[in-house]
């Protein structure tokens, strides 16, 4: 499907949760498909974001959302329709152990990964659920 990126005024302006502001480029219109139930959204387009969608309150609200964060779906229209938050392609690895690392140092820490990820050069990344926590995780190279 081609979709064509409509610019729009710079009087558009949206923030940042720590009150950036942020150029908007223009305007996409798009139709989600989630189990055969279509869906039209009008996103917003910048030229550089972490995630490759970002799904607004307007839209969670109209769609009637539910996000059940323990089992990682998204259910909308009153569970009519789900998805999976987790792709295919996210492979979650856990510390084998519980580890303390005193403040402003390095560890190496062992992990636990699933038996389907196979070997190869891989890049961490702090998972959705820590970032409310006080850490951070510079991303980290795995080679098994």
């Amino acid at each position: 499907m081609e979709s064509r990126v409509i610019p729009v005024s710079q009087k558009k302006r949206l923030f940042t949760a720590d009150g950036k502001a942020m150029k908007v480029l223009g305007t996409v219109e798009l139709t989600l498909d989630i189990q055969e139930v279509q869906i039209p959204v009008t996103f917003c387009v910048w030229s550089c974001l972490q995630h490759e969608m970002i799904l607004e309150i307007t839209f969670l609200n109209e769609t009637k959302a539910n996000i059940d964060m323990e089992s990682h779906i998204l259910t909308l229209y009153n569970d009519l329709v789900g998805i999976n938050l987790i792709s295919d392609r996210d492979v979650i690895v856990r510390t084998a152990d519980a580890v303390l690392v005193p403040p402003r140092s390095e560890a190496l820490i062992p992990v636990l990964i699933p038996p389907n990820f196979g070997s190869g050069l891989s890049i961490i990344k702090l998972s959705i659920k820590l970032r409310t926590l006080q850490l951070a995780l510079a991303k980290s190279w795995l080679s098994l």
